[in-house]
C-alpha cells in the first residue's frame, strides 16, 4: 500500500524532473540514499537506552545557521558549524540520479542522536520535504522515506536520530518535540511552495 502512495505522490512512475546539471566537481563520493539511511538509524539511540542528548539553546542555533549556509551554496561553512557537535557536512552524489547532495550527518559512533539530513541541490528538485519522525519504531519507515526521497527526487530528508521510546522523559519522540534539531532543519529549510510529506507505519 505504502509502495503505491509513494509511486503516486512522484506521478505513478512518469519520467519526473529534467536531467539535472550534473553532480559538483566538489562532492567527494557517490552514495545510495537508502543504505545510507538505515545505517544511520541501526546505531542510533534505541528504545529504553535514555541515549538520547537533548541540544542546547546554542546548538539549535548554530543547527539553523548551518541549514541556511547549506540553502546557500557553503557546504563548508555548515561543517565548521556542526563540527563541535560530532556532525559531518559533504557533498556527495546520488547514485541514482547523478545530482549532488549535501548530507549532514553524525559522526559514529553516535553520541547525540540528533538525525541525518539530506538536500538535493538544483531547480529539478521536487519541491517536497519528505520526513521521517519514527524511524526503527514505525513500520520500515526509514526505507520506505529514503526511498521515496530518492524516486520522486525530492528536495531534502529529514530522519530523526533517536527511538522515540529513547528516553524515559518522552523527549526523544520528533514528532512532538520542538526543541529538537529535527525541527530546527523542518523550520530552516522549510519554504512557501513546498510540500512535507511525514512518512509514518502502523505494526
Amino acid at each position: 500500500m505504502l509502495s503505491v502512495v509513494a509511486l503516486s505522490a512522484c506521478g505513478g512512475g512518469g519520467t519526473g524532473p529534467s536531467p539535472g546539471p550534473g553532480p559538483d566537481p566538489n562532492a567527494l563520493d557517490t552514495v545510495n540514499v537508502v543504505p545510507v539511511v538505515l545505517s544511520a538509524v541501526g546505531q542510533m539511540p534505541g528504545s529504553g537506552s535514555n541515549d538520547y542528548v537533548p541540544p542546547s539553546g546554542g546548538a539549535l542555533a548554530d543547527v539553523r545557521d548551518a541549514v541556511e549556509d547549506v540553502l546557500a551554496g557553503d557546504v563548508a561553512g555548515a561543517d565548521a558549524r556542526l563540527a563541535p557537535y560530532g556532525y559531518d557536512a559533504t557533498l556527495v552524489v546520488d547514485r541514482l540520479h547523478g545530482d549532488t547532495l549535501a548530507l549532514l550527518r553524525e559522526r559514529t559512533p553516535v553520541q547525540r542522536g540528533w538525525g541525518t539530513y539530506v538536500f538535493r541541490r538544483g531547480d529539478d528538485a521536487l519541491p517536497a520535504d519528505v520526513h521521517v519522525d519514527h524511524p526503527a519504531a514505525d513500520l520500515e519507515t526509514e526505507r520506505i522515506g529514503a526511498t521515496l526521497y530518492g524516486e520522486c527526487r525530492c528536495r531534502w530528508l529529514l530522519v530523526a536520530g533517536t527511538h522515540r521510546y529513547a528516553n524515559d522523559a518522552e523527549n526523544s519522540d520528533m514528532a512532538r518535540e520542538t526543541a529538537s534539531v529535527f525541527q530546527a532543519v523542518h523550520e530552516s529549510a522549510a519554504e512557501a511552495g513546498v510540500q512535507g510529506v511525514a512518512v509514518h507505519g502502523i505494526q
